[in-house]
């Protein structure tokens, strides 16, 4: 169920930095029309955000916990200006998939946010009911991974056998 919703997550993430990066020019455009980034920064805005999707994409993909944090922040971010657009009525094209979305205008907007809402959902369950151990090996609960069945042994061990349970609260750390 993780590696579905990694993809679930990825797959769009890919998609929208890929189509933003084909034409930076323009989806720097579409950033403008929200009006909350100043105009010497469009451009680099728009080549930032699109790297970061993509790079935060294969980072999921490749199981990397950073970038599950990476994803709910940039969902959050998107959420909050859409809805900043939605609340002001602002009449521009959405830009997730780039300058040329089909989602354009007021309506679009809204299709945008159910969308990234919806993200939220496999997001929210990487977060809260996948464990993994240190190298990325799934464990069930209360299963101990290779270094702590190697180190149970020792006295000073804070996950031995005197009934504390090992600790895998997600992905690779980075």
């Amino acid at each position: 169920m993780a590696r579905i919703c990694r993809w679930l997550i990825s797959v769009p993430f890919l998609y929208a930095g890929i189509t933003k990066l084909a034409d930076p020019e323009s989806f720097a455009r579409v950033i403008g029309g929200y009006g909350l980034v100043p105009e010497p920064l469009l451009f680099p805005t728009a080549l930032l955000l699109p790297l970061v999707e993509i790079g935060v994409a294969a980072g999921l993909l490749f199981n990397i916990r950073l970038c599950l944090y990476a994803v709910a922040t940039l969902l959050a971010l998107f959420i909050a200006v859409l809805s900043y657009g939605i609340w002001l009525g602002l009449d521009v094209d959405c830009g997730c998939f780039g300058p040329n979305d089909p989602e354009q205008a007021y309506h679009g907007l809204w299709s945008a946010l159910y969308r990234d809402l919806g993200l939220l959902i496999p997001t929210l369950y990487l977060f809260l009911f996948h464990t993994y151990s240190g190298n990325g090996q799934h464990l069930a609960k209360g299963e101990k991974n290779e270094t702590e069945k190697n180190h149970s042994h020792l006295p000073c061990n804070p996950q031995s056998d005197t009934g504390n349970q090992p600790v895998g609260n997600g992905f690779r750390h980075q």
